[in-house]
Parts: structure tokens; C-alpha cells; sequence
């Protein structure tokens, strides 16, 4: 019997010990759990802090600020130019050195001011598929005084051109990059900003490029005399882009040249001065821009000067071997130009606009003329 009853009493305290235990864990209080929680990290909680990124929402773009600064880093086996003394510097690898680039970058990593710097072309020849980048910087400043500095010995042939870059023999492209405040003169010489002479089936391409406040001197007093006998020999095919094409082509993409004057004898034009090829036509051009330009031509001294030709020489965008009227063609592609002034050099009251110079005849022109 008292077996029975230590049996009967085991199993009741079982069963109370058991309802209390049932009993605290409905009754517990919620914040308990939560401050034990936040008070006990766990050790990946304390060596995984919850970073800005996490915290704050996500954008739809990064930043122009964050985007900017991570162009502008280096970047490995380019060349990385983030100064005038940077670029001075590896221009003259090529100009006193000779060294070939073959596949290279040249990679802007800041605005380059060259102001104080009278700038030497660099020689084309030495460039092989070479890619400018510009990162959306701005080479300011830009100057090329025609002076006994730029001989034929430091450059390549004759006739050579005066630009960024004096003659392109190869494949060269250029992105994201902006020439501001340019100054160039010139005689004998195919004048661009970026390139002057196009040789050698070289494929050029220009991305998101622009020229703005610009002043190509081509030298306009013609008399036929050579400097030394006291003339002043004149600079023909002149442009905001690219002097003149005797072999290869070129495509444009996005492109623009403003608030600018060039001279020269002839063939002046927004982005390409003179196509000996055929291959440039209005289809290498798209959503490209000239504002605010004024061309002046001397071509009117010369003796076969006749009345048509301005309309023969000067052009908004380019000027090629057989003149055509191309502005229907490029408003296909959106491009547009407005401001643009041809200037002749005897006359400056003679200021003629792109729609004086469509497609009609010379002898079209003489009737209209009475």
C-alpha cells in the first residue's frame, strides 16, 4: 500500500511540475526576449555592421559625382594622363623618341590646361589603334603658333597638318572629349582640332567629342610669295574636326563645334574641311551639331577665282572632291547647324548662309544674278 501511494504522489508532482512549465512559457513577456536579444549580439552581427548602402534607399543612377570619380581612376596599362606635364610628356615619347603605340588607351583622368604651351602636333604614324578617352574632360587652351619650332624634321611628311594630332595614318578613336578655347595658325598647312590630315585607309571615329570657342587662322593674305620673301602664304581645308581625308574614312556620332571662327583660302567646313575619298558623306554623320561659326575664304584673290565658288569651298559640316548640296541628307540623320556665316575676305559686307549655296548651276547662279 504505501508503495502504491509514493507512486501515486511521484506522478502527481510530475504532472505539476510539468503544467508549471506550460504555464511560463505562454505567460512570458515579449520584451524580455527582444532586449536579450539586442543586448547579446551575435558574433556575426558585431563583425557585419549594417553598411550606408543597406540603410539608406536605393537610386535608380549613381550619382554624377560617383560616377565621375570612377572614371577618373587609372586604369592598368593605359596611359593615364591627369596633367599638361603628363601629356607633354608622353607626346614627347613620340616626338623625340619615336616609340610606337600599338592597341593603347590614353586615358584622361582629369582637365588638361595648356595654357603657356605652345602645343606640337604628335605624329600619327606612331599610333595604331589608338583610343583617346576622355572621360568627359576638357583639354583647354590648346595652342599652335606656326613658328620655325614646327619643321619637317620633327613632323612626318609634307604637306603635314596642324592639330591635336598632325596626320592619322592608322585607326584612331576618340570618346567623351572636349577641346575648349583653341587657338591655331597656320600656313601651308591642313588645320583641325583633332586631326589635321587623314593618310593611309585609317578609320577614324569621334563619340560624344566637341570643339567650342575656337580661332583657326589660316593666314589669309595671297600674294604668291613664300614668307621669306615677305608673302604670306595661305592654310586651305580648315575645320573644327578634322583639316583634310586622302585616304580612309570617318564616323561621328553625337558630335559638336560652336561659337568659332576659321580662315583659310578654301575648303572650310564645320567638322571636315576637304574628302578626297568619296567615303565621307552625310551618313558618317548623326545627331551632330555646328552653332555659331563664321568661315572666312580668300579664295576670291586668286585668278580663277569665279563667282560660284564659295558655294564650292565652304560647308556647314564637309566639303567634298565634287560639290553637292548636302543639307537635306544630314537632317535625316538629326543633325543641325544655325549661325553659320561664310565671310569673303575681299568683301565683309559678302556674308553668305548655308541656304545661299544649294544645288543649282553656275549658270543658274549668272541668270539669278541678272
Amino acid at each position: 500500500m504505501k508503495r502504491q501511494l509514493s507512486l501515486i504522489l511521484a506522478l502527481v508532482l510530475c504532472l505539476s511540475m510539468l503544467a508549471a512549465m506550460v504555464a511560463c512559457d505562454n505567460g512570458q513577456d515579449p520584451a524580455t526576449t527582444t532586449e536579450a536579444q539586442t543586448d547579446a549580439p551575435t558574433e556575426a552581427q558585431t563583425e557585419a555592421p549594417t553598411t550606408e548602402a543597406q540603410t539608406e534607399p536605393a537610386t535608380e543612377s549613381q550619382p554624377e559625382e560617383t560616377t565621375q570619380a570612377a572614371a577618373d581612376q587609372p586604369i592598368e596599362g593605359a596611359i593615364n594622363i591627369a596633367s599638361a606635364e603628363d601629356l607633354i610628356a608622353w607626346a614627347n615619347t613620340i616626338l623625340v623618341e619615336g616609340e610606337e603605340y600599338y592597341e593603347v588607351t590614353v586615358n584622361f583622368i582629369a582637365d588638361i590646361d595648356l595654357a603657356g604651351h605652345n602645343w606640337i602636333p604628335i605624329d600619327g604614324a606612331y599610333l595604331d589603334c589608338v583610343t583617346f578617352e576622355g572621360n568627359g574632360h576638357t583639354i583647354k587652351n590648346m595652342t599652335i603658333e606656326g613658328t620655325d619650332e614646327h619643321t619637317p624634321d620633327i613632323m612626318h611628311n609634307f604637306p603635314y597638318g596642324f592639330g591635336f594630332i598632325q596626320n592619322a595614318e592608322y585607326d584612331l578613336t576618340f570618346k567623351n572629349l572636349t577641346f575648349d578655347t583653341v587657338n591655331i595658325t597656320a600656313w601651308e598647312r591642313h588645320v583641325g582640332v583633332f586631326v589635321g590630315n587623314v593618310y593611309g585607309n585609317a578609320w577614324l571615329t569621334f563619340e560624344n567629342c566637341h570643339v567650342n570657342n575656337f580661332n583657326l587662322n589660316g593666314w589669309l593674305d595671297y600674294n604668291n610669295q613664300d614668307k621669306e620673301a615677305g608673302g604670306h602664304p595661305i592654310s586651305f581645308r580648315v575645320a573644327g574636326f578634322v583639316g583634310g581625308v586622302f585616304a580612309g574614312t570617318m564616323e561621328f556620332i553625337d558630335c559638336t563645334v560652336k561659337e568659332g571662327k576659321m580662315s583659310g583660302f578654301h575648303n572650310l567646313a564645320g567638322f571636315v574641311g576637304y574628302d578626297a575619298t568619296g567615303g565621307v558623306t552625310a551618313d558618317c554623320f548623326t545627331n551632330c551639331h555646328v552653332e555659331n561659326v563664321e568661315m572666312t575664304f580668300s579664295y576670291c584673290q586668286s585668278d580663277s577665282y569665279t563667282a560660284d565658288m564659295p558655294r564650292k569651298f565652304v560647308s556647314v559640316f564637309f566639303n567634298a572632291n565634287t560639290w553637292v548640296d548636302n543639307i537635306d541628307d544630314f537632317d535625316e540623320t538629326g543633325n543641325t547647324f544655325k549661325g553659320i556665316y561664310f565671310i569673303d575676305y575681299t568683301d565683309p559686307d559678302a556674308v553668305y548662309e548655308p541656304t545661299n549655296f544649294r544645288s543649282w548651276s553656275y549658270d543658274e547662279y549668272l541668270e539669278a544674278q541678272g
